[in-house]
């Protein structure tokens, strides 16, 4: 036993796969007594230098061995241990319950720092001194509870609302507190005046945040809990917020029995609370961190009535709370954001993050652009390097909410951070690639420095981290030119294999977004679609409710097409057919019909040129994609070919093929139907021209008897099913690759929307790339019709000149260039 390690614990455990590929190649993990391995991990422990170093140099020796990778695009092969080793096949894995986010007891994260005790006032000293430094060279340090406060040491009018403040050790430290406290304990019946206990607690007030923290854990402390929670009804509103100030500074226990009497006080007085009074106590309980949601939903209803008179630090505090509190009641946020314009331009960067955090976590965003824009322009003009990163974070955060451009406010911010990375947290760097990521902006600098500031902290990752890292990487098909961000990825997804299996998710996510640079490494996937990790991902979903079937869907097609050596596991079609997906994630042809304005307008072209409408096929070429396009086969002698009496024709693929298909249309508003007015009546003109010979020139409006036959057929379309399960089977189907030996041409007409390339560019994201690539190797000539072109053709009046242009794409079988 003591010479035999379970391969599947250890991989739970991060940095033990290290020592065993520092191993040398005749030793095997049965070699090493488990003994050894405790003995050097926890000297690492012990000695943190030791371990910085031990790891570096055991990274690099993994890089060095993962250098071997084959350069060429698709399937590779990595070293992976196998985590299946003494498992038997006929039993089921052990599935733990998923249970959100690891729990950690509080002596281990709430109050410790850089494993020493410190106090709000402590950090925040610390955070300012580095800020300030000229020129900055030191490091940020990030604390989930402390950082987002740094905005307090911006105002002195915040010391009144309030507790974390800087506060200066007392020269002169009263003694009267500490006989009060020895005499509770001597007499623990005797019954104390209010008066008496509240010197007692101003007189612990005064002295410093670290004085208290010490107190905390002295048994008078707790006796005077006792008392305080017996005395609490009695006191008044202002002495139950300073008995909460004190609590807070003290660093009090969540789990403490004083906390719910005093919980229930503050929601019984909430209505007699002044501002001022209900912001301390806000601040108090989320400076405690003891979840108070009764007494928050009561407070800030109770703000809504105080709004037109606050002042500039009391609206910042407020919206910091909503943050912190995930939202307020409804008409607060409202009010809140339309004073903002008036504070804007006193407030510092670091309250304008503080702000623009606060909008994030609440999901409240401005219903006009002015304000974003106001704010673009205070950030443009302001010294971002003197920013707290935290704060900058929070700005791209609530910007990336919004889907207008900014360019230029992106590229400044870029262009700003960009030499600052190597200051920066590891979760600062990966939340601002992944904004850049969902905005669709590639900028070459800030992407390749994240990448090497990324990569040489790889140690620090967890699971979460390398997902949306890779996520952000694969979206913008960029794969840095640093020989060793490959290689590190590659090690840490096979260290972190034990967060993997608790949250499937990530694993699945990592791998499809490698699939879309075009990277396929096989004992991963061989791994992630085993019998084993699948009965993992089911509980996974049951649990959380989170659907990854399309996901791996969209990796177990990648893999087939293109990977054709690939022979390990592949996906269990049977999981997928356990239930129906949601719309929202695969809709049907119908909804994308009735949504896609840009698709209707280029058929009724491509029907305008073919001809009939038997000539051509509106359909999902790739099913697992699910995402319309337009199919055409010509000849040798380039005329197009009918389909096949058989199969589907475009009029059938362009029905609605599930139950709410015509509700989701009859629910759409007549402002949306207007929007698209023009393109579809444009569509009608030519399709009437081309079969009726009627006049194309004048411009009808959009009734039944001109609207296009493929949004007709949605809508006068069979409403129900019988086989709930349609939606899936539909995808499931495998894509028809075009003949290999044979004279015709099968054309993929794709309609590029334009969130499917970069912003303001013409290269495809990562998903749409990798869609082209399988119709290109499934034996297709990809016509591509990107958003730039369809929208200056839906512009041009000029029916005719629309026509000439498809058919010079579709019969002169010419490319754009994507």
């Amino acid at each position: 036993m003591a010479n035999q390690i379970s391969l599947s614990w250890m991989s739970k455990h991060k940095n033990i796969w290290r020592l065993f590929w520092n191993a040398p190649s005749n030793s095997t993990p049965k070699n090493f007594s488990i003994g050894q391995v405790i003995n050097l991990h926890n000297l690492g422990r012990v000695s943190p230098v030791h371990h910085n170093c031990f790891l570096a140099r055991l990274s690099h020796n993994s890089v060095k061995h993962y250098s071997q990778l084959p350069a060429h695009q698709g399937l590779f092969h990595v070293t992976m241990p196998d985590l299946d080793e003494g498992r038997s096949p006929s039993k089921s894995p052990e599935r733990k319950t998923y249970s959100g986010k690891p729990k950690v007891t509080e002596s281990e994260v709430q109050y410790l720092y850089n494993k020493e005790m410190v106090s709000a006032s402590q950090y925040m000293q610390r955070e300012r001194d580095k800020l300030m430094s000229e020129p900055r060279s030191q490091i940020e340090s990030y604390h989930a509870k402390y950082t987002p406060r740094l905005f307090y040491l911006e105002r002195e009018q915040y010391s009144s609302t309030a507790v974390c403040l800087p506060r200066k050790d007392v020269t002169s430290i009263d003694m009267s507190h500490k006989e009060f406290l020895e005499k509770i304990m001597v007499d623990k019946n005797a019954h104390f005046p209010i008066s008496s206990i509240m010197d007692c607690i101003k007189s612990l007030g005064r002295n410093s945040d670290e004085w208290l923290i010490d107190l905390n854990n002295d048994v008078r402390f707790l006796r005077l809990s006792i008392i305080i929670k017996a005395v609490c009804p009695s006191m008044t509103t202002e002495e139950l917020a300073e008995v909460l100030t004190l609590l807070a500074r003290a660093q009090i226990r969540t789990r403490n029995f004083v906390l719910p009497t005093l919980y229930d006080e503050c929601c019984n007085r909430v209505g007699s609370m002044d501002l001022r009074t209900r912001l301390l106590c806000l601040d108090s309980w989320r400076m405690i961190g003891y979840p108070v949601p009764r007494f928050c939903e009561e407070a800030f209803a109770a703000c809504r009535h105080d709004v037109s008179n606050m002042s500039t630090a009391e609206l910042l505090q407020l919206i910091y709370l909503i943050g912190e509190n995930r939202g307020a009641p409804e008409g607060l946020e409202e009010g809140l954001v339309k004073l903002l314009p008036d504070h804007l331009t006193s407030l510092s960067l670091t309250e304008l993050g503080t702000v623009c955090t606060g909008l994030f976590k609440s999901q409240t965003s401005p219903r006009t652009s002015d304000l974003m824009m106001e704010i673009s322009d205070h950030v443009c003009s302001s010294d971002i390097q003197s920013v707290h990163s935290f704060f900058i974070v929070g700005i791209l955060k609530h910007f990336r909410r919004q889907y207008t451009g900014y360019q230029h406010f992106f590229q400044y911010v870029a262009n700003a951070v960009a030499p600052f990375l190597h200051l920066y947290p590891l979760m600062s760097c990966m939340q601002i690639l992944l904004t850049y990521a969902t905005m669709h902006i590639c900028h070459p600098q800030l992407c390749d420095n994240l990448a090497h500031e990324i990569t040489h902290r790889a140690d620090q990752w967890r699971s979460k981290d390398a997902t949306k890292i890779l996520w952000s990487f694969g979206t913008l098909q960029y794969l840095p030119d640093k020989p060793y961000f490959l290689p590190t990825v590659m090690e840490q997804l096979i260290e972190l294999q034990g967060e993997m299996e608790e949250y499937p998710l990530n694993l699945v996510s990592s791998l499809l977004s490698l699939a879309y640079l075009q990277r396929y490494p096989w004992e991963l996937i061989n791994r992630l679609f085993s019998p084993d990790f699948l009965h993992t991902i089911i509980a996974f979903m049951d649990e959380t409710r989170i659907d990854l079937r399309r996901d791996m869907l969209l990796l177990d097609r990648a893999v087939e097409i293109e990977c054709p050596e690939y022979n390990g596991n592949r996906l269990d079609e049977s999981i997928m057919l356990r239930s129906e997906i949601h719309s929202s994630i695969a809709p049907s042809v119908g909804q994308q019909m009735a949504t896609r304005s840009d698709v209707r307008f280029i058929a009724g072209l491509v029907r305008a040129a073919v001809g009939l409408k038997e000539h051509y096929k509106i359909h999902a070429i790739l099913p697992h994609f699910n995402t319309l396009d337009i199919e055409v086969h010509l000849n040798e002698h380039n005329q197009p070919i009918p389909f096949e009496s058989g199969e589907p024709s475009a009029d059938a693929f362009s029905r609605g093929s599930d139950e709410d298909s015509n509700s989701f249309l009859s629910s759409r508003k007549r402002s949306a139907n207007q929007k698209c007015k023009n393109a579809v009546a444009l569509s009608s003109n030519l399709i009437t021209t081309m079969t009726t010979g009627g006049d194309a020139s004048k411009e009808p409006g959009v009734t039944a008897a001109e609207t296009p036959l493929e949004l007709r057929d949605v809508r006068d379309g069979p409403k129900r099913i019988k086989d709930k399960r349609r939606n899936v089977k539909r995808i499931l189907q495998k894509p028809v690759p075009a003949p290999d030996h044979s004279n015709e041409k099968w054309l993929a007409i794709v309609v590029w929307a334009r969130n499917h390339s970069h912003y303001g560019g013409h290269k495809l994201l990562g998903q749409h790339a990798m869609k082209r690539r399988q119709l290109e190797l499934l034996g297709y000539h990809v016509i591509d019709i990107p958003f730039q072109e369809w929208s200056q053709m839906m512009k041009n009046r000029d029916q005719q000149e629309n026509i000439k242009h498809i058919k010079r794409k579709i019969f002169n079988n010419s490319h754009s260039s994507i």
